[in-house]
């Protein structure tokens, strides 16, 4: 009986010790990348403590080492995932700004050489040169106006 009860006594505080280590915490950040990383110990600062649900312990065996090993990297795949889609975004949007940027340059450029201009041409079918009117050369600066807002704004 004394045995027994020893026994028990030893299950439970080894369950407890168990459940324990199981409720550590958890930390999240960004680095200077902008890159966000989990993990079991803080870095100097920045970080924050992440609630954790260890699921249910009354009755659920303790996973062996295997089944935590394959938990992680499923886990080490989405953040890595993650991460990836957030790079194609980010490689998405700077190649979009460098567009607006030089098409930017360009309507300017256009708008400039309009106003500098003395006398401002379009060409016929046949190829010749067709001087503009005072307001067809309005109309032309307006558009070339129009579109440095369009890309400049």
């Amino acid at each position: 009986m004394k045995r027994k009860i020893q026994q028990l006594v030893s299950g439970l505080l080894l369950a407890s010790l168990l459940s324990v280590s199981m409720a550590a915490d958890v930390y999240k950040w960004t680095d200077e990348q902008g890159r966000v990383h989990y993990g079991d110990k803080p870095p100097e600062k920045g970080a924050q403590s992440m609630d954790v649900d260890p699921g249910e312990s009354s009755g659920s065996p303790i996973p062996g080492d295997a089944e935590r090993r394959e938990k992680t990297r499923r886990l080490l795949r989405a953040y890595e995932e993650e991460r990836r889609i957030k790079q194609q975004r980010e490689q998405r949007q700077q190649a979009q700004a460098a567009e607006r940027r030089k098409r930017c340059a360009w309507a300017r450029d256009r708008l400039r050489r309009y106003q500098q201009a003395g006398r401002l041409y379009d060409l016929d079918e046949q190829g010749n040169r067709k001087i503009l009117g005072d307001s067809q050369r309005q109309q032309a600066e307006a558009r070339a106006a129009q579109e440095v807002r369009q890309w400049c704004d």
